[in-house]
């Protein structure tokens, strides 16, 4: 017994830790809904207690289930919501004001699966897509490597990434941010979502 609880104890505590720990020293990928791998740990440990209860397993367990069931509720509810992600993508389209022949680039390959879903006609170019197939490893897309080539002759690119504007303007938190600006882009205005990690909506234009 004492084995299986600590092993379900490190399924349930390993894995927020290994996404903070990633967030801090690569980049920000800490998702609530990454850390439902963690629930049938969480239910495994609850029915370890339950067997534990001496008498009264049964109105145990089902009390169990029940306050699960309403302790739940408002987060199913609350993750169904346009940001319930904080990965807020309407929003985000609603900010791109998009020209004829702008371009966009995205921070991390892996947005373009919630911009594909969400996006209309009138989406900037995405000018470093080279498939649109996912990476058969991943989430994320085979891209263009040469940024410069693909924003030649082009006035204004929306750049798009996973978390705060300081973490994709300072540094080089996010290589994207810096390959645009080497091709000659400077930044005109940023906007953030406003939860962590959220998203960073930013227009470049050529200097």
């Amino acid at each position: 017994g004492r084995a299986w609880a600590l092993a379900l104890a490190g399924w349930l505590i390993l894995p927020p830790l290994l996404l903070l720990a990633v967030s801090h020293l690569v980049t920000p990928v800490y998702v609530d809904r990454y850390l439902f791998v963690t629930a049938p740990a969480l239910a495994l440990l609850a029915g370890l207690a339950v067997a534990g209860v001496p008498r009264f397993h049964v109105a145990a367990g089902t009390a169990v289930v029940l306050l699960g069931c309403v302790l739940a509720f408002p987060a199913h509810v609350e993750i169904r919501e346009e940001n319930g992600r904080f990965e807020n993508i309407p929003w985000a389209l609603r900010v791109i004001k998009a020209e004829p022949e702008d371009a966009i680039v995205y921070g991390q390959s892996q947005l373009r699966t919630g911009f594909d879903y969400y996006a209309d006609s009138l989406m900037p170019v995405d000018v470093l897509r080279a498939s649109d197939a996912p990476l058969p490893d991943g989430f994320g897309y085979p891209e263009r490597s040469d940024v410069s080539v693909a924003l030649d002759g082009l006035e204004r690119v929306w750049v798009v990434w996973r978390g705060s504007r300081t973490s994709g303007l300072e540094g080089d938190g996010i290589p994207r941010v810096g390959e645009v600006k080497a091709a000659g882009f400077e930044l005109s205005v940023a906007k953030h979502s406003g939860d962590l990690p959220g998203l960073t909506v930013a227009l470049f234009t050529r200097r």
